[in-house]
């Protein structure tokens, strides 16, 4: 019964350890990555924009929601103290969300977003065409992971692939 357990026990942390190496020897992860489609509001709208919606279709297949936005960060270097460096998250003025579709492929996709201030006007409406690409998660030696698409909202309010 004991060497049961153990023999259980043994098992159960060998899998939660579990990785796969990539063809040169280096060690991948079981990390994945988001599918859906990305989106960055330049601060100059950011400011005036309290909602977003995202309408994407590839073919017949729609998902559309709201996006919950948030304030999008930059990294700043932070002096280096010997061999140890650093960086501290700055917020940019800028907002992102994000629009799951689980289901995405590399397929083309018809993208309708509208922006709205709080109070509920609209502010800014757009589409565009974007064709989502698959994602490396652990690099490419490692495995694919899920398909995105990236959007930005300008300063100048054209909505662009990035």
């Amino acid at each position: 019964m004991r060497s049961g357990m153990l023999a259980v026990g043994l098992a159960f942390a060998v899998g939660c350890g579990s990785s796969s190496s990539s063809g040169d020897g280096r060690q991948c992860t079981m990390i994945g990555s988001r599918v859906g489609v990305g989106l960055e509001i330049a601060a100059q709208y950011a400011e005036r924009t309290a909602a977003a919606h995202m309408r994407a279709c590839a073919g017949d297949v729609c998902r559309e929601g709201d996006l919950q936005l948030s304030p999008s960060s930059s990294a700043v270097p932070l002096p280096c103290t010997g061999e140890v460096c650093g960086a501290q998250a700055t917020p940019t003025g800028a907002k992102n969300g994000f629009l799951g579709v689980p289901e995405l492929t590399g397929a083309p996709l018809r993208v309708s977003l509208t922006l709205s201030d709080a109070a509920g006007a609209e502010v800014l409406v757009r589409e565009i065409e974007v064709t989502p690409s698959q994602t490396y998660p652990n690099g490419p030696d490692c495995g694919p992971g899920g398909f995105q698409a990236s959007l930005a909202v300008g300063a100048d309010g054209v909505l662009a692939a990035r």
